[in-house]
């Protein structure tokens, strides 16, 4: 899988409706309808919804701790140590899938572990 540079948005929005949209198509290939599994939360809704005033992007059925992962700089498979997940999506070693770290005006964090908040 190619590395997606999410610093090359500006924005805080502009990178999360990226990631939305890639993490949209490997749910997908894991057979999962992201329409059901995988959210994106405008700030407004984050909000009151209780994770803070930031753009959002939810998968609860994705890999184990993929947003603490992410968030971290690392590969959202990390913890997939050569299960089925990482062979059905053709990935040999854990590199990071999603490039997050860089000299943009936001930065990732998360509210549980299967989340990504993208903070200004």
């Amino acid at each position: 899988m190619k590395q997606i540079d999410l610093t090359k948005y500006k924005t805080a929005a502009g990178a999360a409706k990226a990631l939305h949209k890639h993490i949209c198509e490997l749910a997908v290939k894991m057979g999962q309808k992201p329409e059901i599994e995988v959210t994106l939360f405008t700030p407004e809704k984050g909000e009151k919804m209780g994770y803070g005033k930031s753009w959002r992007v939810m998968w609860e059925a994705g890999p184990y701790q993929w947003g603490f992962l992410l968030s971290g700089g690392s590969s959202i498979l990390s913890n997939e140590i050569d299960g089925p997940l990482r062979r059905k999506l053709g990935v040999k070693a854990p590199k990071p899938e999603f490039n997050v770290r860089g000299e943009q005006s936001w930065y990732t964090d998360h509210h549980y572990s299967f989340d990504v908040g993208f903070v200004d």
